[in-house]
């Protein structure tokens, strides 16, 4: 049996691959292919899993929430917003010399390397 985490892995490399593909195809019609990648953003989707958890380890949602926060680099959970300048810019004329390219919008909270 395959894990999850297999299966992730691979259709997130295969992804990339396509992107990058098909960004250096279009790149001589000025079209720019990059792939967004979203870190914890307060939503009321985390607002839900943290009252979830909170429910569940008998503590409050804040005290989860602090927690998502201090092991973030930036000791905090991104704004919506962030993510939408991310992709703001990248749509904009300004990145038009920019493709091909994975940007984590995460605080630093991805150790790796891209």
């Amino acid at each position: 049996m395959v894990k999850l985490p297999l299966l992730s892995n691979m259709a997130r490399a295969g992804l990339t691959g396509f992107l990058k593909t098909i960004a250096t195809e279009l790149a001589p019609d000025g079209i720019t292919v990059n792939a967004l990648l979203p870190g914890s953003h307060k939503t009321r989707r985390i607002d839900q899993l943290a009252q979830h958890r909170a429910d569940r380890e008998n503590t409050s949602p804040e005290e989860i929430i602090k927690e998502m926060m201090s092991a973030n680099p930036s000791n905090t959970i991104g704004d919506p917003s962030d993510f939408g300048a991310a992709a703001a810019f990248l749509a904009s004329v300004q990145a038009r010399y920019i493709t091909g390219q994975n940007l984590l919008v995460d605080g630093g909270n991805y150790r790796g390397l891209l």
